[in-house]
């Protein structure tokens, strides 16, 4: 005798399986974002007087949060 799976509610639960493809840009997007993530909220941070640092990732940006630039 098999008794399918239950949650605290009492109804039955299923197991889903999912699959996820990317394609190799929508990679390399995302490893981009995993690498600057810690830089762009340290730099919203900032007052928009503020000197950001002379690497090439800051060449262009400007301190401070989006809506006050």
């Amino acid at each position: 005798m098999l008794f399918a799976p239950h949650d605290r509610a009492g109804s039955i639960m299923q197991t889903i399986t999912a699959t996820q493809s990317l394609t190799v840009a929508d990679r390399e997007r995302l490893r981009q974002i995993k690498k600057t993530a810690a830089f762009d909220e340290w730099r919203q941070r900032l007052r928009p007087n503020d000197r950001l640092p002379r690497g090439t990732y800051f060449k262009g940006k400007k301190a401070g949060p989006a809506c006050c630039r």
